[in-house]
């Protein structure tokens, strides 16, 4: 199991109301490129600034597996 969070308007892809909320995901005991979760919930790659993996910076190419934690923030807008 994986498990992803998004922040901002990207919770709105998980499919969940709460900002931040825990979706798991059944990766079937195999290893998956964070790319391909990003495509499996359709969200717009230009709409993901960072990407943390177990509390550390990611990149898309980078295999998530059991018991990962993948969260996805969008840009910030602000000043």
């Amino acid at each position: 199991m994986i498990y992803i969070k998004a922040y901002s308007d990207l919770s709105k892809y998980l499919n969940t109301d709460k900002i931040g909320e825990i979706i798991n995901y059944d990766n079937k005991g195999k290893k998956i490129i964070i790319s391909d979760l990003i495509n499996e919930f359709n969200i717009p790659k230009d709409e993901v600034s960072i990407i943390l993996k177990n509390g550390n910076h990611s990149s898309p190419g980078e295999f998530a597996g059991d018991g990962d934690t993948i969260v996805f923030f969008s840009p910030v807008d602000g000043g």
